[in-house]
């Protein structure tokens, strides 16, 4: 699954999987980005390297001045 952004300015970026029970499942970003379009994947597995099952998760975008929460779907 692929998650584009575009940031306005440079600035700390967290992106993080969780599932609907709300427990970190992986992050996929955590640290400084430039201004600009960002496209980061998450290869369905967890920050442990096991692979996640299907089902519905939700991923939270944080840049400065913002934050996004979407759901999304994962499929085998």
């Amino acid at each position: 699954t692929a998650m584009r952004f575009l940031l306005p300015a440079p600035g700390r970026v967290s992106l993080q999987v969780f599932d609907l029970s709300g427990r970190l499942v992986a992050t996929l970003q955590e640290g400084e980005l430039g201004a600009g379009e960002h496209r980061l994947e998450w290869s369905g597995r967890n920050d442990e390297g096991q692979v996640a099952p299907a089902g519905f998760y939700f991923y939270r975008l944080t840049a400065p001045g913002f934050t996004q929460t979407k759901k999304m779907l994962r499929v085998k």
